[in-house]
């Protein structure tokens, strides 16, 4: 996702979108909690949001920057 943000190449229509639904759907599933033991989820899922402008503390209700620090 980042690599893709950044290689300045146009993404296909809505597939952005279809991230942030992905992940929001996985983060509500697991209520907050994307890894117990690989902590780098957060910071991937963090990074990748910001390289394609979403706000990663309000996924799904949830602020992935705080949970990665929870640790």
């Amino acid at each position: 996702m980042i690599a893709l943000a950044r290689s300045g190449k146009a993404a296909e229509d809505g597939y952005y979108e279809k991230y942030r639904a992905n992940l929001e759907k996985r983060v509500k599933e697991q209520e907050g909690v994307l890894s117990e033991n690989r902590y780098t989820e957060y910071a991937r899922a963090v990074l990748a949001c910001k390289a394609i402008g979403i706000d990663p503390s309000d996924i799904g209700g949830y602020d992935l920057v705080k949970s990665s620090g929870r640790f």
